[in-house]
């Protein structure tokens, strides 16, 4: 399902610009997060995306056939991979794949409204080089994994895909026509899961720890799947 303001952007798709985000998690549990899509860097929910000259392609989904298998092609130059000459533990590492318009990113390139498309995630399956000069890595579906029984829809272990309040300033109320999450209570918390006494800074950071938990007790209506390996 698309987020309704993703929708109305899509309608003005002359006024505006997909971006292609993309965080590697590595095994080592650092991230890395980057777009190939702009010039410089970006700043998308509260996260920094670096710009680098990653080649990404592939990702195109057709209804017949076998599923895609992406690349990611990196040039090494800079350092980026140079940890994992001595240790090439990229395979089975997680690539989230996001999609969403420049007026969605944060200011001054947008509004900060932080809709996107579902975000998709992928694993790296296979390195097919790694050197010094340049890394090329395989992806394949984290829902398309040999012997792996999953429903078919995507599947995101530390990212909730409930849809949050919005501060409505003009009415000094909060908005819940979009939201699907339920949470209702007064406590505020900004992107980081600290409390915040303006509720015009509450965002919820979709993680488990930092947004789930500082807001529910007891059952938690957290839309991802931590356990998902």
């Amino acid at each position: 399902m698309i987020d309704k303001r993703i929708s109305q952007s899509a309608a003005r798709s002359d006024e505006v610009t997909i971006i292609e985000l993309f965080d590697v998690t590595f095994a080592d549990g650092s991230v890395l997060r980057f777009t190939p899509s702009h010039p410089v860097a970006v700043s998308f929910a509260s996260h920094s995306y670096q710009a680098l000259p990653i080649t990404a392609r592939g990702f195109k989904w057709s209804g017949h056939g076998a599923s895609p298998r992406p690349v990611l092609e990196a040039s090494n130059h800079a350092g980026l991979f140079s940890s994992q000459l001595d240790h090439p533990d990229l395979i089975g590492c997680a690539v989230i794949r996001t999609l969403t318009f420049i007026d969605e990113c944060d200011a001054p390139l947008g509004d900060g409204g932080g809709a996107s498309f579902t975000p998709e995630r992928w694993i790296i399956e296979r390195i097919t080089r790694l050197d010094e000069d340049m890394v090329n890595m395989e992806l394949a579906s984290a829902a398309d994994l040999e012997q792996m029984m999953l429903p078919a829809r995507v599947m995101l272990a530390d990212l909730c895909q409930h849809r949050y309040r919005q501060w409505d300033q003009s009415g000094q109320i909060f908005d819940y026509t979009k939201a699907t999450c339920p949470y209702t209570g007064s406590a505020s918390f900004d992107a980081n899961g600290d409390p915040v006494a303006d509720p015009a800074r509450d965002q919820c950071s979709l993680r488990l720890s930092t947004g789930c938990k500082k807001r529910f007790t007891g059952a938690l209506p957290f839309l991802g799947f931590p356990g998902l390996q």
